[in-house]
């Protein structure tokens, strides 16, 4: 190798580092861009551990220089080629149309919910339900579309699309059966002449939001705001998500509508920003008081629902933690989830402590075989509820099958109604059906408890022996 071709091969290989350093180098002047769409903020790992260099890593490759424009480029470049971005977390549909990469196992129906899960969380839904109408609380659930299972027609043809086969399609019957208050936005949107979804983001948009909001209200029976006569303006102001994702840097807008008629409520947590985990809001003018657990979905929907309420309470937590309708004495409760969230709903159980039964119908006669487990998340009570989970016998239940936590302590014994499902989150065991349940202090007295758990199969309630003690103080 003459000198001139090892000279000229040792300025590219200079070159190339030097480009490579420019990101590491520039990022206190050129890095750290808010690009991240519901994402957090990295931040410098505070001391060393052994995820030390995972942490940097992370650190780094959200922080570095020109990030943003990186990304735009690779976007572009990418699209450009195959007019697709197999990489990103958007695909590009038609007419310039963006869907979620993430939606499309339940575009494809792949990946489904197994019919047990289906079960459990239809289970899960109806005792909560009861639960709280038990209480004088209304309870209304519903479930937020994908994008691309409305609008299929700008999808990709490279996908094929299963309707039968989703979750959704799959589960609306069971909701149906077993009285479930289901709002169903599926038909409801799909029976609307225009689109009603953003083109550059992967949610509804105002008016689609005020479409919801107006079947929620119905059917809770609650007098509320006809937007469909309200005049309204269309203004390309609005940054898509789905666009965001893929051009980080760039400035193209989609279009929203914004009705003329101003909202009257106020907020009271949460200062105005309708991304935040807890949200409260008044409205002098109206009466009732709402709380909504929700989704990335309910940032639309929450000044449609916050302007008919007198005070609402607008909540992420998941699971649902419905102490919060308890504590805050409401008239009615709201669950929105979006579809491709469906299975978070089947693992992780409501919470909330269920009324013991006042006459429950359970066996006398206790199964010395029965194959369960009994778990408590404190040994001792005091002034705050205690959590009951564990494992049910396989051979003694059945999804969606009725179960129940029952604590003995000499002639006393109360019996409450599980929730169900939730393998995993509940017990840490897979493929062993689970349970929990939450007392609280004041449904019992001070001593020690004996702990058994009943379920149901084919019609037959099982009750186990003994399977664990606690003592409450």
């Amino acid at each position: 190798m003459d000198k001139r071709k090892k000279r000229k091969n040792i300025i590219y290989i200079v070159a190339f580092l030097i480009l490579c350093l420019i990101p590491l180098l520039l990022m206190p002047w050129f890095g750290h861009q808010k690009i991240d769409v519901g994402g957090k903020d990295a931040s410098l790992p505070a001391k060393f551990s052994h995820t030390w260099l995972r942490d940097m890593g992370d650190y780094f490759s959200k922080t570095f220089a020109f990030r943003g424009q990186l990304i735009d480029i690779g976007t572009y470049i990418r699209q450009g080629n195959f007019r697709s971005d197999t990489e990103s977390e958007a695909i590009l549909g038609k007419e310039g149309y963006l869907y979620y990469r993430a939606t499309l196992d339940d575009y494809t129906a792949s990946h489904t919910m197994s019919d047990g899960e289906l079960a459990n969380l239809v289970y899960n839904l109806k005792t909560l339900q009861d639960d709280l109408e038990d209480r004088d609380i209304d309870f209304v659930f519903t479930i937020a579309p994908n994008k691309n299972s409305l609008y299929s027609q700008f999808m990709p043809d490279k996908y094929h699309l299963d309707v039968e086969e989703r979750n959704s399609e799959r589960l609306r019957p069971l909701l149906e059966d077993a009285g479930v208050n289901y709002v169903n936005m599926f038909t409801l949107f799909r029976s609307q002449d225009e689109v009603l979804y953003h083109k550059l983001d992967s949610h509804w948009t105002n008016k689609g939001a005020a479409l919801a909001m107006d079947a929620l209200l119905d059917e809770l029976d609650k007098k509320h705001t006809d937007y469909s006569e309200e005049p309204y303006e269309i203004r390309k102001d609005f940054t898509g998500d789905l666009y965001r994702m893929g051009h980080p840097t760039s400035f193209e807008k989609d279009e929203n509508v914004y009705y003329d008629k101003e909202f009257t409520f106020r907020y009271t947590e949460g200062d105005g920003d309708v991304t935040a985990s807890s949200i409260r809001t008044e409205n002098d003018g109206k009466k009732g008081k709402l709380l909504m657990f929700r989704d990335s979905f309910g940032n639309a929907l929450t000044p449609f629902m916050a302007e008919e309420y007198g005070e609402t309470h607008i909540s992420k937590a998941l699971p649902y933690d419905a102490f919060l309708a308890i504590d805050d004495d409401v008239d009615a409760v709201v669950c929105e989830t979006v579809e491709r969230h469906l299975g978070d709903l089947a693992e992780k159980a409501p919470v909330i402590s269920l009324k013991p039964e006042k006459k429950p119908h359970l066996p006398k006669e206790e199964i010395e075989n029965y194959h369960g487990t009994v778990k408590t998340e404190n040994s001792v009570l005091t002034n705050f509820s205690l959590k009951i989970y564990g494992t049910l016998d396989p051979n003694m239940s059945e999804a969606g099958g009725d179960a129940w936590v029952i604590l003995r302590s000499g002639d006393e014994e109360i019996v409450v109604k599980a929730f169900r499902g939730g393998e995993g989150e509940l017990t840490g065991e897979e493929s062993v059906p689970g349970y929990a349940a939450f007392v609280e202090p004041f449904d019992l007295t001070s001593g020690e408890y004996e702990v058994s758990v009943a379920s149901e199969k084919d019609g037959t309630v099982y009750r186990s022996a003994v399977l664990s003690t606690i003592t409450i103080e």
